[in-house]
């Protein structure tokens, strides 16, 4: 059952944002390389006069937003889209403007909406909604659907995208498909869908971590995976790890982050925090505080378990190497 509409003032930064001290927050858009992108339209002159939103260009990504929620709950999936238009500039336009964004998951459709009078304030039944509106044009920069509240999760396949918008109930633009005009006559336009179908990861792909045994404790590495962007890193630690380090530090394309981890003298068992950037990435990690080895805190679900690597077979060299031994060791035994 869908949910029931909420205020969304547009915004241009992510949600995730005000945590970090002002002049240091990063835009959502240094994270546009990871998104791919689903749908293309044809810009067109039509509903300049009619009104609606023009659809030109849509993509999708994924993004971790603690406004959601924390931890994997605030995982999420999104749309970002350029819409041209707005209300006003089209004076045979009147009513609510409406953008419908749909996809199929395994649980059936997944549908939610933007709707505006005034192409300033949103109402929307997404989880989160980032709009940045200009002259004549929305620049919808995330807006935000939690997996797991709706049955997603990583690996599962989502396809079969499209938008369409409208003024009042009256269909003005959709893609992929032509512009409707009145009647049952629609023009065509170069509109198509640009992959099959995209398969969720979760936030993941901004940067990587791993940890290393070092003599004050512990070595945590973080690297941006971004070729081009800037992104803050937050580490949130267990609460009996601690670093003199900062715990919010800036990398650029493919930089690093170096913090030093100061561990409790009685070691707990193995404990997961998370990783997680300014513009939308979480990653977790698992570290193993008795063992003070790189081995034991590897990224969580990234190894096999213990009962997988016993059943790992060796490979052909390391059979044959131990067939030899075994071989010179029972001819040197025989008298």
């Amino acid at each position: 059952m869908r949910r029931s509409l909420k205020l969304a003032l547009a915004v241009t930064l992510f949600g995730a944002l005000h945590l970090l001290p002002a002049g240091i927050a990063h835009d959502a858009a240094e994270a546009n390389e990871l998104e791919v992108e689903v749908l293309r339209d044809e810009d067109n002159e039509i509903n300049s006069a009619r009104g609606g939103y023009d659809i030109t260009q849509v993509f999708i990504g994924e993004a971790h937003d603690h406004t959601i929620a924390h931890g994997s709950a605030g995982d999420a999936v999104y749309w970002r889209a350029e819409l041209y238009g707005a209300p006003g500039n089209s004076p045979l336009a009147s009513g609510e403007w409406n953008a419908v964004f749909t996809f199929e998951s395994p649980r059936g459709p997944i549908v939610r909406s933007i709707r505006t009078t005034d192409g300033k304030t949103f109402q929307t039944d997404f989880d989160a909604l980032i709009t940045n509106p200009g002259d004549g044009v929305l620049h919808v920069e995330r807006a935000m659907i939690a997996l797991a509240p709706n049955g997603l999760w990583p690996g599962l396949e989502i396809r079969d995208f499209r938008v369409e918008t409208f003024v009042g109930d009256q269909l003005r633009d959709r893609a992929p498909g032509g512009t409707p005009v009145e009647g049952p006559v629609e023009i065509p336009s170069e509109s198509r869908s640009l992959v099959d179908a995209y398969r969720l990861t979760g936030p993941i792909r901004y940067a990587t971590a791993s940890i290393e045994a070092a003599p004050e404790g512990a070595r945590l590495h973080v690297t941006s995976l971004l070729k081009k962007g800037s992104q803050h890193v937050h580490i949130h630690l267990p609460q009996d790890v601690t670093t003199s380090d900062p715990t919010s530090v800036s990398v650029g394309p493919r930089g690093e982050a170096v913090f030093l981890l100061a561990l409790p003298s009685h070691p707990t068992e193995s404990t997961a925090f998370d990783v997680t950037t300014d513009i939308g990435g979480r990653i977790t990690l698992l570290l193993d505080q008795a063992g003070l080895r790189p081995e034991n805190a590897t990224p969580a679900g990234s190894g096999p378990t213990r009962e997988e690597a016993r059943s790992v077979p060796l490979p052909p060299a390391v059979l044959l190497a131990a067939a030899c031994i075994a071989s010179l060791q029972r001819r040197r035994a025989t008298p």
